[in-house]
């Protein structure tokens, strides 16, 4: 699997065709900083390195880096694939057998080295967790300026658990 082919993943860039969530319902854009492959014997180690991840996202670009690594794709390939939505992915995608999180970083890619735990309070109804309302109030006559919101940022008190929204943030994490 050339590593061309990999860092063709990498940037900021629409995952939609590498996701089983459904766009309408949340932004497929993700950062993705660094996409790396390793020959370890009888293994090969791939990396992703991002922002976050889409459901079945990590799984699809190891199917489709396995493809490339067949010579069936290539650099150019992966890049059309991010650009129009296509199904390859999902028919390429990668079973989940070795597939695991290896770390997760912190701000400036740095674990804390000693981290404090935080407990918070949450909701589930309809079986999802709510970690806050999903109401913002605004002054009259603003509406327009939070229209494109579409993530919430929170602020947990530390004493009783409760998350506070704060803000609202676009599809590229904008404050709005």
């Amino acid at each position: 699997m050339p590593a061309r082919t990999a860092a063709a993943f990498e940037g900021f860039n629409d995952f939609s065709s590498f996701t089983a969530d459904d766009p309408a319902e949340k932004p497929t854009e993700v950062a993705v900083a660094r996409v790396t492959v390793q020959d370890a014997g009888a293994l090969v180690l791939v990396r992703v390195e991002g922002s976050h991840f889409l459901w079945e996202m990590v799984r699809r670009m190891v199917g489709v880096l396995v493809a490339a690594g067949l010579s069936t794709l290539d650099a150019d390939d992966v890049r059309s694939l991010l650009v129009e939505p296509s199904r390859l992915p999902a028919e390429l995608t990668a079973p989940p057998s070795g597939l695991f999180l290896e770390r997760v970083s912190y701000g400036r890619g740095e674990v804390p080295d000693d981290p404090v735990p935080l407990r918070f309070r949450f909701r589930l109804r309809g079986g999802r967790a709510w970690l806050g309302t999903n109401a913002f109030f605004f002054q009259e006559g603003d509406a327009n300026r939070y229209r494109d919101a579409r993530y919430g940022e929170f602020r947990l008190d530390r004493d009783s658990g409760e998350a506070v929204l704060v803000g609202l943030r676009d599809a590229k994490l904008g404050a709005l």
